[in-house]
């Protein structure tokens, strides 16, 4: 006989981990990234790269896409570009229509999908998707788990603000950020309450980067440093009385340059984005 908070344990393991799946989990994995990769582009793709760690490619080149007559992963991605919906997860291909396996096919056949190995992937299960149209570029990334997003960004634009610093007498490039209040629940709604006060963005993926100590010789706080991807504008910014500062919208090479000539001088902003930087070099 199981006892009943072993039971409860077995159960709750149960409905964590699985979950309904419309076919093979590892094309379907592939059907989900792509599918929101094209949610975030917002709009059809004309071009879709797919990158995945040697594991996922050995196991969905030829794997038969239900509903579809088809085999292999460039089925599962044009219809998880054109049909997919994220939110069904691995049912990410449930709408999928006679109508719409055609439209996949002239995609295939348009030579708009391509497929290749992620060199330099440390997960087993690695999914990368980017899809491009009209000049911008999306990007998923799901890894440690069919359904795991991991990044997601539209431009590969950072969300970053400005201010006059009186300590400096100048003005200061920063991440959005600022103090935990007693409303807050955790270190993470205080980040995303910030987030969206400073700067009107919020929603994406969230995950805690680094923890840092400004000065552990004399304090003991901690700073918690959260990266999100994602994020969308939502709103207007709502600012106390005393601040004034401006949202900036940069690119990779931007923000790296700001670094390198020490224009971002306060480390606790700088120390996680070197973090980023170091751990995503592409």
């Amino acid at each position: 006989m199981i006892a009943q908070a072993e039971r409860n344990q077995i159960i709750d393991l149960i409905n964590r981990e699985v979950v309904p799946a419309i076919g093979c989990t590892e094309p379907i994995a592939v059907a989900l990234c792509t599918a929101r990769a094209a949610e975030t582009l917002d709009g059809e793709p004309e071009k879709i790269t797919v990158r995945l760690s040697a594991n996922i490619l050995k196991n969905a080149m030829g794997v038969g896409i239900p509903g579809t007559g088809m085999i292999g992963l460039p089925i599962a991605v044009a219809l998880g570009a054109l049909v997919g919906r994220s939110e069904y997860q691995l049912e990410v291909l449930r709408d999928v229509t006679p109508e719409a396996v055609e439209r996949g096919r002239r995609m295939i056949d348009g030579r708009r999908i391509a497929i290749c190995l992620k060199e330099d992937a440390d997960e087993k299960l690695y999914i990368e998707a980017e899809a491009e149209a009209a000049g911008h570029r999306a990007v998923a990334v799901i890894a440690g788990g069919h359904t795991s997003f991991v990044f997601v960004s539209r431009d590969g634009r950072f969300v970053l603000i400005d201010q006059y610093r009186h300590g400096l007498g100048e003005k200061s490039y920063e991440i959005p950020a600022g103090v935990t209040e007693p409303s807050d629940a955790s270190p993470l709604a205080a980040a995303q309450r910030e987030l969206m006060e400073e700067t009107g963005y919020g929603g994406g993926q969230w995950r805690l980067l680094t923890t840092l100590s400004a000065n552990p010789a004399t304090q003991n706080n901690l700073t918690h440093c959260y990266l999100a991807t994602g994020v969308e504008p939502l709103g207007e910014q709502h600012l106390d009385p005393t601040e004034d500062l401006r949202v900036h919208l940069m690119t990779r090479e931007e923000v790296l340059e700001l670094l390198r000539t020490d224009r971002i001088r306060q480390a606790l902003m700088a120390a996680p984005l070197w973090r980023y930087f170091c751990e995503n070099k592409a």
